[in-house]
């Protein structure tokens, strides 16, 4: 278990972030992580994909504009706090050793963006189909 802050700040990394069955804990804030996160990963580049299968994470986590070209995770496994705002990914995967399951289940999804800290319009996943790119919310947009 890392107990305090894994800092990724602006970082690019060339392959793969992977956090499979890590355990990340930040117990207080200080003066160079005062939200206190476990993981800070803000305008970080990952290259070769985003792999958050991690085993437990508290308090929170914060990917605010990070870039990757996969993000895979459960969403059900997110801390109770983490900002995810401008955090853009070409697709969605299993995480490595996950259960077998849907890599999209729009409910799930669709609850876990509402459990971000700052509500934001969402990461954008874009989704490359035959007919071209396209960028697409990644949460449902609500009218008022």
């Amino acid at each position: 278990m890392l107990d305090g802050a894994t800092a990724l700040t602006r970082s690019t990394i060339e392959g793969r972030l992977q956090l499979t069955g890590g355990s990340f804990t930040c117990p207080a804030a200080a003066p160079d992580n005062e939200h206190g996160h476990a993981i800070e990963a803000i305008s970080t580049t990952v290259r070769g994909g985003i792999d958050l299968g991690w085993k437990t994470v508290s308090p929170s986590v914060d990917f605010t504009d990070a870039v990757t070209t996969f993000l895979a995770d459960d969403p059900a496994t997110w801390p109770v706090r983490f900002t995810i705002a401008g955090l853009t990914y070409e697709r969605s995967e299993k995480p490595q050793g996950g259960q077998p399951k849907r890599i999209w289940d729009q409910a799930a999804r669709s609850d876990w963006l509402s459990r971000q800290s700052e509500l934001d319009s969402g990461p954008t996943n874009r989704q490359r189909g035959c007919s071209g790119s396209t960028d697409t919310p990644a949460r449902p947009s609500t009218s008022s």
